[in-house]
């Protein structure tokens, strides 16, 4: 008999992954990994990733880049126009000010530069 779609006990995992991804302040540490992820759940390396594969369609390092962006999205607004886009993209785990601006735009299709100055040409016009 074939199922459609994940089982419950990777849908249970899916969600221990998801819930972890959007509490823990782990995932801003340049060092975080795959591997510490699952050592915190308790789950194994091999099983972790599989769950992300299946459940979110994509691989650990474009999920970790995900919830980094949409950190950091929220960091390069009109509140934060004092904290430069170089301090951001440490503060929320990327080696450098380039890595992060190249990974940004893949996720928003524009340069944090240009993601902000949005951000603030829509605020001053509100």
């Amino acid at each position: 008999q074939q199922t459609t779609g994940p089982d419950e006990k990777t849908q249970e995992l899916a969600r221990m992954i998801r819930q972890f991804m959007e509490t823990s302040a782990e995932i801003y540490q340049q060092d975080f990994s795959l591997e510490k992820m699952a050592a915190m759940l308790g789950i194994h390396t091999r099983t972790a990733s599989r769950v992300i594969n299946e459940v979110f369609g994509i691989n650990f390092s474009t999920l970790l880049s995900q919830y980094r962006i949409e950190e950091g999205a929220g960091a390069v607004s009109p509140e934060y126009a004092n904290v430069t886009i170089q301090a951001v993209a440490v503060d929320i785990g990327f080696r450098s000010r380039s890595n992060f601006a190249m990974v940004f735009k893949k996720f928003t299709g524009v340069s944090p530069n240009e993601y902000q100055k949005e951000a603030f040409g829509k605020k001053a016009s509100d």
